[in-house]
């Protein structure tokens, strides 16, 4: 061999060894299959034949994860030692194993997560002459990452990408932590509480998109701390952008938490190092090298959003829809830019103070009404360090960043299930300040030091304890864990591995049940992730989310929907206790109903069944230009005497300034056949609440109909009467506004849509 052959073979050895040193698992692992997902998104674009499309993205993935690990600095933290394996890592693995033998069935997995990770590993996330059959087409792109998982590990443990994401959010912890607890022993004690948070964990085994985000977050705020002692300044902003880019095009509410991380490189980029830098930076800023460095980081943070955002604002008109349509003002969906009115605080001073609110007000924090206290200590701490860390630059931009990102997650939404990244910031500013407090050396201020840093390891390990007790008990899909039912768990464990396919678990009898469907028609909620499992090909319409069919245009689509379906055989799926709302909703849209068979599908397991209906439909007004509004009286009739309501008040203010709230009460009398429900298993869909609208003068447009929801305080029987309070907001805009109140039967119409008779006044929006 000549000298230049070894030579090469040297040089190849080298970076081989190199790689290797840089290396980081399960860190890389997982960055390596975000990668994946999103070149498959291009390749939606580049290739319709799957097989060509994944072959391509897989080679653009390998060399995306080689270029990112090549331009790391710090290799000598890559490894966190055998602590961190024994105190992090076995503990995360049995909490991971507590339900992983049964199969998820929560709420949004079924309702539309499996759907747009089955869909969107195919290509795009509709089929030709397809009409919105889900609630709303959030990014696909955390569900597709589950569900390469779920292809290649079966149901129950495609939720591993989940277990790999915690444990690297535990590795950037640990690495967080590492200036502050230099004890290894110590430190991955410390990881592991932080790591102990009920929302957190209690995702672990669940098909939802929130924790694959919060590795990216922290990386990237680990990238930002360390800024300063990397030689490479403009590859750091660079791999920053990058990281921020995808957990955002993951989660579109994760820009709370990444906007506090691009100041901070901000301040980096135009102060520069060294003391006194802000005093000097206009002298030193290389304007062309700052540009240059602004359009890569632009690139690399745009990279993950555009081909999604590119899909949605073909199909939709807006590149986030639906939310914020207030400003992009899609037509198939109202104008507006309110969040869920369950959840969150009310009014400017509640959004300043929700950190510290949310202690007393867990039921308004999401579906699962439990908080352990963490994040309110966290802002608690973080406010002391801001101001009593000076000499110490690294811990005041660690609280910096968990003050900006709370005020920002409370403003945005304040829905705790948004806010993983926190749950784990939070104690880290509480372990990092504790560490700076034991080491105080002023006799004068040492036993105030010693005592409030005891504190917060006390209260660290108060939440820690809390959030372990709450993971026992609560989850999205209520599963009990091996502890309370061992014998259950280990039946279903014989199927870990050997659950790929629901339709293996179907009887033959089922299994020709479904042959017939060509088409689904998805009438009802927790539906369409099972009729892609269960027939992925056929196309589906979906017609149980009412705003869909607000406006013409989105009407007019869903009737050339209908027509693309005519001669096809059409079936719908709908759950036991949803089966009355989905014939409903069917009818509402013209569809007959011909035939309703009930069936008993074997959730990949045969323990575990759902009961369904299957419906067999029919179009009832082919011909009709405004199929799917218009019915017949008889029909009609048939339809409204369930949504009867009279509704009066005891005030009604005809001049509101721009922006205002008032709280309003009104007497609601229930003047249908049916009980009103304040309540239901699926949560907020199929209960009963008040609402408004605000619409023009002439009541011919809506300029806002998500302003506020009440749930009746308990059930309303046909000729009850109750009283309700209902806080509305005056538009933004001065004019002359039509204020609607009327009842909503949440997830499937409005009262004012089945011929209920609403409130309405005159109200003048003046300052």
């Amino acid at each position: 061999m000549s000298p230049s052959a070894f030579g090469n073979l040297d040089r190849i050895q080298a970076s081989a060894a190199n790689l290797r040193r840089r290396l980081k698992l399960p860190d890389h692992a997982l960055l390596c299959i975000y990668f994946l997902v999103f070149a498959r998104q291009y390749f939606w674009w580049i290739s319709a034949n799957n097989g060509i499309a994944w072959v391509g993205s897989v080679l653009v993935a390998v060399v995306l994860s080689l270029l990112y690990i090549s331009y790391e600095e710090a290799p000598e933290e890559n490894k966190p030692g055998l602590p961190f394996w024994l105190i992090v890592f076995i503990p995360l693995l049995l909490i991971y194993a507590l339900r992983v033998a049964l199969p998820d069935v929560s709420f949004d997995v079924l309702n539309y997560h499996l759907f747009h990770g089955e869909r969107a590993l195919r290509g795009f996330l509709y089929l030709p002459g397809e009409f919105f059959p889900t609630p709303s087409p959030f990014s696909p792109a955390p569900d597709m990452v589950t569900g390469l998982f779920r292809k290649l590990l079966g149901y129950r443990l495609g939720t591993f990408a989940n277990f790999l994401a915690v444990v690297w959010v535990a590795r950037v912890a640990d690495r967080l932590l590492r200036p502050f607890l230099p004890n290894v022993w110590l430190r991955a004690s410390g990881v592991l509480l932080a790591l102990l948070a009920e929302h957190l964990l209690g995702e672990i085994n669940n098909y939802m998109p929130d924790l694959l985000a919060v590795p990216l977050l922290l990386e990237a705020t680990y990238l930002v701390l360390r800024h300063d002692d990397y030689k490479n300044a403009r590859a750091n902003f660079v791999r920053i952008a990058l990281l921020l880019g995808m957990s955002i095009a993951f989660k579109l509410t994760n820009a709370a938490f990444a906007l506090p991380i691009v100041l901070l490189c901000a301040y980096h980029a135009l102060a520069g190092p060294g003391p006194g830098r802000l005093r000097q930076a206009a002298k030193r800023i290389d304007v062309t090298a700052l540009a240059f460095t602004t359009l890569l980081c632009a690139l690399a943070f745009f990279a993950a959003l555009l081909p999604f955002s590119v899909y949605l604002y073909r199909e939709t008109g807006s590149p986030i829809f639906p939310v914020y349509n207030g400003i992009f003002k899609s037509v198939y969906w109202p104008a507006s830019n309110v969040w869920d009115p369950r959840w969150g605080p009310f009014g400017l001073l509640e959004k300043l103070l929700w950190p510290i609110l949310i202690s007393f007000k867990p039921a308004r924090l999401s579906e699962l009404p439990i908080y352990s206290g963490r994040i309110s200590s966290g802002f608690v701490a973080a406010l002391i360090g801001v101001f009593f860390s000076r000499h110490d630059v690294r811990l005041r931009k660690l609280c910096f960043i968990v003050l900006a990102a709370s005020l920002l997650w409370s403003v945005s939404t304040g829905y705790i299930r948004y806010a993983l990244y926190l749950e784990v910031m939070a104690p880290i500013v509480l372990l990092a300040l504790a560490s700076k407090l034991f080491q105080t050396t002023a006799r004068r201020f040492r036993p105030l030091a010693l005592g409030t840093a005891l504190l917060l390891c006390i209260a660290l390990v108060v939440h820690a304890y809390l959030g372990f007790s709450y993971l026992l008990k609560w989850e999205l899909s209520q599963r009990p864990t091996f502890l309370s039912q061992p014998g259950v768990h280990r039946d279903e464990a014989r199927y870990l591995l050997r659950d790929h396919s629901l339709r293996d678990f179907l009887s033959p009898e089922l299994e020709s049940s479904l042959a017939r469907v060509d088409v689904w028609i998805i009438s009802s909620i927790k539906t369409s992730g099972l009729a892609v499992l269960l027939k992925p090909d056929s196309p589906m319409i979906g017609v149980n989310t009412y705003e869909f069919f607000d406006n013409q245009i989105s009407r007019d689509r869903f009737n050339r929907a209908l027509e693309n379906a005519a001669g096809k055989r059409m079936f719908s799926l709908a759950l036991v206790e949803d089966i009355e709302g989905a014939k409903v909703n069917l009818t509402r849209r013209g569809l007959e109903i011909v035939k309703v068979e009930p069936m008993q599908i074997p959730f990949y397991s045969y323990r575990g069944t759902i009961a369904a209906f299957l419906i067999e439909t029919k179009r009832t007004a082919p011909d009709s230009s405004r199929a799917g509004t218009d019915l017949s009286p008889k029909k009609e009739n048939q339809l409204s005497s369930a949504y009867r309501a009279q509704i009066t008040s005891t005030r009604q203010p005809v001049v509101m300034e721009p922006g205002a709230k008032e709280v309003l009460h009104f007497k609601v009398r229930n003047l249908g056949a049916n009980v009103w429900s304040s309540h239901s298993p699926q949560g907020w869909i199929g209960v009963m609440t008040i609402g408004d609208r605000w619409l023009t003068a002439d009541g011919s447009g809506v300029v806002n109909e998500m302003d506020s929801r009440t749930v009746l305080s308990h059930d309303v029987k046909p000729g009850e009467e109750t009283e309700i309070e209902l806080t509305v907001t005056a538009p933004n805009v001065p004019g002359e506004y039509l204020l609607e109140i009327d009842m909503v039967h949440e997830g499937v119409t409005w009262f004012y849509q089945q011929g209920s008779r609403t409130l309405r006044w005159q109200v003048k929006v003046e300052k």
